[in-house]
């Protein structure tokens, strides 16, 4: 009887075993899904790190031109629209700028500066500064799209 006993005890260890590692394995499977493993690795990554294609800077750059042209001119006339529209340059930035920076480090200087002086005139609610920062954007897409074109 003692064997059947400890016989079974060990059939039951193993099962549990089994039993334990399926279930684990599986909670592993739930809890990072093989989409987010790489999505995890970009954003452990500092957005200087991450490089674009030049068919996605060269969009992200023209849409960055247009919101920053679009934020001069409600700069002075509809401050929430201005500020709104400046929040919207951040995370097409965040995609692009590794690879701005990678390949033309003065431009990507210029448009940091140039969207922290946009900011500041958003803040101030001066027009003239702000088109004069969303002009040094828009110079800065075109000499950076005719050097990197997409």
């Amino acid at each position: 009887m003692r064997r059947i006993r400890s016989g079974a005890m060990g059939a039951m260890a193993i099962a549990l075993v089994l039993v334990a590692g399926a279930c684990s394995s599986d909670d592993k499977a739930t809890v990072t899904p093989v989409a987010t493993a790489g999505a995890s690795d970009d954003e452990s990554k500092a957005p200087e790190e991450i490089l674009a294609s030049a068919a996605q800077v060269s969009a992200g750059l023209t849409q960055i031109g247009d919101i920053t042209a679009q934020a001069a001119r409600a700069a002075g006339m509809d401050t929430a629209k201005a500020q709104k529209l400046n929040a919207l340059i951040e995370p097409v930035w965040k995609r692009i700028e590794g690879t701005v920076k990678a390949n033309d480090s003065d431009a990507y200087i210029t448009f940091e500066d140039s969207f922290a002086e946009l900011g500041r005139a958003l803040d101030a609610g001066d027009s003239a500064k702000a088109q004069q920062a969303a002009a040094t954007v828009a110079t800065t897409v075109t000499a950076y799209l005719k050097k990197y074109p997409g």
